[in-house]
């Protein structure tokens, strides 16, 4: 008798085992179903590469430098200058630029591949530009040519004419519109600069 009932709640326990088993691998089960969400597939939204091409700028061969303030800076701008002597006949007009000075009420043109930089006034002169080829220029004095604006004075030298040449070759006077005075001053008056700028001087 004692071993029937051993056995009998050995069963009983099995079956509450078994039952409980069940139940729990049920709820396991739809809980899983219900917890398990199929991702979704992600969109990725690609955008299509816009090639640009940057606007090319005009620009001549080598960079024209001026001077800051208190200068204003001159207009550079390509220009077909009016002849005003009879050196244009030995300069292409079609490669220069004009310098013009608000200031002071001059302008000149010159070759497009140089550098020139404003000086101020000095030797009496109320304004002055320095010019060469190869780089910006340092000093007044020691560039390749130098303009020095005199405004409204007639110089000793160019009364009584509107042209006056240096007996040793070292600088060039000017007389424009009878009461300007300019002078310009290089090394080398027949150069390509010194041609352009004695062709195209003038107030405004």
């Amino acid at each position: 008798m004692k071993n029937i009932q051993i056995i009998l709640i050995v069963a009983i326990l099995i079956l509450i085992y078994l039952i409980s088993m069940q139940w729990i691998w049920d709820k396991n089960s739809s809980t899983t179903q219900d917890d398990i969400v199929t991702p979704e597939p992600s969109i990725v939204q690609t955008q299509t590469p816009v090639v640009t091409t940057p606007d090319v700028v005009a620009q001549t061969a080598e960079p024209i430098v001026s001077t800051p303030a208190p200068e204003t800076t001159p207009t550079v701008t390509p220009v077909t200058p009016t002849p005003t002597s009879d050196a244009t006949a030995r300069i292409d007009l079609s490669q220069l630029i004009e310098y013009k000075n608000t200031n002071f009420g001059y302008h000149f043109s010159m070759p497009k591949k140089v550098y020139y930089a404003g000086f101020g006034a000095r030797d009496g002169a109320s304004h002055t530009v320095a010019i060469q080829s190869e780089a910006l220029p340092e000093t007044f004095e020691d560039s390749t040519t130098r303009v020095l604006y005199y405004g409204k004075k007639v110089l000793p030298e160019l009364k009584g004419t509107t042209r006056y040449v240096d007996p040793n070759g070292k600088y060039i006077l000017l007389l424009l519109d009878g009461q300007y005075s300019v002078r310009i001053e290089s090394d080398n008056l027949k150069s390509a600069t010194v041609l352009a700028i004695e062709a195209t001087i003038g107030v405004d």
